[in-house]
């Protein structure tokens, strides 16, 4: 079994936990625009990572969360600026996105794609 499906089905059985519920304002604040967007722009169905063999094994909420997953990791640093910073931003990072909200890397949409 490929580490991407591993990665997927880790990320699947996660779904039921969303970030706009998590319990810290800015990421829940972060996760709400960026679902806001992704399903306004129905980018989940109309885009390149929509259009891979990976993505389309997804049911829609199961796109949405992921795609939010990946947005609010990129942008957690810059959001978090003020509230937590320096060595601790860093595990609380990792901690989110690699064990209470699994986040596939990028690499995998990018590679997703490909397929």
């Amino acid at each position: 079994m490929s580490v991407n499906v591993v990665r997927l089905k880790l990320s699947k059985q996660a779904i039921g936990s969303s970030l706009t519920r998590i319990g810290i304002p800015e990421v829940e604040y972060l996760a709400r625009e960026a679902q806001f967007l992704i399903i306004t722009t129905d980018v989940h169905n109309d885009s390149e990572y929509a259009r891979s063999p990976s993505f389309r094994l997804l049911k829609d909420g199961e796109k949405v969360e992921l795609m939010t997953r990946a947005f609010v990791r990129e942008q957690f640093g810059e959001t978090m600026k003020g509230v937590v910073e320096g060595p601790e931003a860093v595990p609380l990072r990792d901690v989110l996105f690699n064990f209470a909200y699994p986040t596939p890397p990028l690499e995998w949409f990018k590679a997703a794609r490909s397929l």
